[in-house]
């Protein structure tokens, strides 16, 4: 006669651990994205800005809304940050007085930073060295005194 067997407490740990290792890498598959600006004196910056992430193909993963870069209270030096990008994605930045001014950087597989300066009229957009984020400061060429 067949008797139905319930799986042993070793085989629930077993399949336990192996679940929680596979939450584990998922997690770790994820990449980072910073973007610099005025409070941390990297380049000169004012005005308002929407920032937004994206899968590139239109689909909006994470929005940061409408930034002001000049906002000498911000109490970290990274002006936005994200920690769990996907393998694909677009960092969109646009001065919130002219949305089709809309600039985007893409990204693969890999963690990103850039450098936001100008004002509304006339700014820049452009990707920096990743230990520049991960310090919280900018290279001593882009310090303004």
């Amino acid at each position: 006669m067949f008797t139905m067997q319930y799986p042993s407490s070793i085989s629930r740990n077993l399949m336990f651990i192996i679940f929680t290792i596979f939450l584990f890498n998922l997690r770790a598959q994820s990449y980072y994205t910073g973007i610099l600006t005025t409070q941390n004196n990297c380049v000169d910056c004012d005005g308002q800005f929407h920032v937004y992430v994206t899968d590139c193909n239109g689909s909006v993963l994470r929005d940061a809304g409408i930034k002001d870069c000049g906002d000498v209270f911000h109490s970290s030096d990274v002006w936005f940050y994200w920690e769990q990008a996907p393998d694909l994605y677009c960092v969109h930045v646009y001065p919130q007085t002219h949305p089709p001014r809309n600039r985007y950087q893409q990204f693969y597989k890999t963690d990103s930073c850039m450098i936001l300066g100008g004002n509304e009229e006339n700014w820049h957009f452009d990707q920096t060295d990743m230990d520049n984020c991960r310090k919280g400061g900018c290279p001593n060429e882009n310090k303004h005194k």
